[in-house]
């Protein structure tokens, strides 16, 4: 088990690309597509 979390690195997906980030980075990437999803489907359920 590593010590040091920010280390290791996390291949997040954007488009046909792979991009590592830290852990932390990929976590808030992904807390905002979730939250840009999210707005898209309340906007196309209001319809």
């Amino acid at each position: 088990m590593l010590a040091d979390d920010d280390c290791l690195m996390i291949p997040y997906q954007i488009g046909d690309v792979f991009i590592s980030h830290s852990q932390e980075e990929t976590q808030e990437m992904l807390e905002d597509a979730k939250k840009t999803l999210q707005e898209e489907i309340d906007a196309l359920e209001s319809r």
